[in-house]
């Protein structure tokens, strides 16, 4: 699981100390994002996206392929109300991402 913190809201480099722990793990890598870029990618996939995302759940299978570019994931979900009227299906839904998360993991 890789996890991308951006300066959305006020954050700074220094408050993902706090945000690690509520995803720990050895599987979980994090990453300070200045620049907004894995956001900036989103909106590749995601046109209606007028700025970077931030608060956007992104599942990959197995067989991404990640480059300079970010792959288009297998399913996602956002917490944007700029998202809300276009993509009323992808609020986000722990229980289903969770499940969708289990789907695509175990599709190998």
């Amino acid at each position: 699981m890789f996890v991308v913190s951006t300066p959305d809201l006020g954050a700074k480099e220094k408050h993902v100390a706090n945000a690690i722990q509520l995803m720990r793990g050895d599987r979980v890598q994090h990453f300070w994002d200045p620049g907004r870029l894995v956001g900036t990618e989103v909106r590749r996939f995601v046109p209606e996206l007028e700025m970077p995302a931030w608060d956007f759940w992104m599942v990959y299978g197995p067989d991404a392929e990640w480059s300079d570019e970010l792959p288009e994931p297998t399913w996602w979900e956002h917490q944007l109300d700029r998202l809300r009227r276009s993509y009323p299906d992808r609020r986000l839904d722990p229980d289903r991402l969770v499940a969708k998360m289990s789907e695509v993991g175990n599709s190998r």
